[in-house]
């Protein structure tokens, strides 16, 4: 039952709580480990070079509508998540350094998903005509409330678990604190918001309004199934990179680096091909070439 005899024999007591045992910190063997790096690293760089070419892209273009916006701050928040997670693995001995960069992978993954949300919801508000053309909010409206929630977010959980941030061995999250759940239930909630609207945006036959701007509603029509591709497999990488760094496993952190490679190309083709523009840009250049072997 439990209970053990009192030294005098006299009667059962119940011993107290044992002091559970610390989680052993996982090792890889030296030369795993420098494999681990150059494939997480190599694998940020790609995502980091794909996702920035990108931004330069509609830069060049002068491309910065209501949609391009808020996918520029979505790539400008994964980007800058990785860049972060490409410090070297011995910042772990400067624990303010360590606690730093743990804070700022924790915001720019959380905003990377918020503008992923607010994305769904212009989306939405085209596809549902809710609005005529340019989504419900504005450029600064949007880029304010992303980086504005997301900043709410993090202050909250620094508020309960300021000092879990950071790690013995790793810079990323500690899955054994409370910490983990401060940072996985508002992502997978902002998830479901986000599918929740791709669903009703897609599930009924709405009203048409007078003077809808076609081109945007083709491009939110193309988001809608682009968002569906994208948003799993950038969790799906965030969730594999924190096992990768919490379990030390290297078939993990193979995978997290495939994973990488492939959202960066992945954001690429989708948000290059989903823009009304990049697409009439794309045709014109088709055409000017099928001129030119004509000649």
């Amino acid at each position: 039952m439990g209970y053990e005899m009192n030294k005098a024999k006299s009667f059962c007591l119940r011993p107290p709580p044992t002091t559970p045992t610390p989680r052993p910190i996982p090792t890889l063997a030296p030369e795993e480990k420098t494999v681990a790096v150059v494939v997480s690293k190599t694998a940020s760089t790609v995502l980091i070079i794909f996702v920035g070419l990108t931004l330069t892209l509609f830069l060049l273009l002068r491309i910065l509508t209501p949609d391009r916006v808020i996918q520029m701050n979505m790539e400008i928040a994964i980007i800058s998540a990785h860049i972060f997670l490409m410090f070297p693995p011995g910042i772990v001995d400067l624990p303010t350094l360590c606690r730093f960069v743990s804070i700022l992978v924790h915001f720019f993954f959380t905003a990377c998903f918020m503008f992923m949300m607010l994305e769904s919801l212009h989306m939405y508000s085209l596809v549902a005509y809710v609005v005529k053309k340019d989504g419900l909010f504005t450029r600064l409206q949007n880029t304010l409330i992303g980086w504005g929630l997301s900043i709410f977010i993090v202050l909250v959980t620094m508020c309960f678990e300021y000092e879990n941030y950071g790690g013995v061995y790793h810079c990323w999250l500690q899955l054994d604190k409370p910490l983990c759940t401060g940072q996985y239930i508002p992502i997978i909630a902002i998830m479901i918001i986000t599918f929740t609207l791709i669903e009703a945006a897609g599930a009924a036959e709405y009203a048409p309004l007078k003077d809808v701007d076609k081109s945007q509603r083709l491009s939110a029509r193309i988001s809608q199934r682009s968002n569906l591709a994208i948003m799993p497999l950038v969790f799906a990488s965030w969730v594999v990179g924190m096992l990768s760094e919490y379990e030390q496993d290297l078939a993990l952190y193979g995978t997290f680096g495939v994973l990488n490679a492939v959202v960066g190309v992945v954001i690429f083709f989708f948000h290059s091909t989903g823009n009304q523009q990049v697409r009439a840009k794309l045709v014109k250049m088709a055409q000017m070439m099928k001129r030119r072997r004509r000649r």
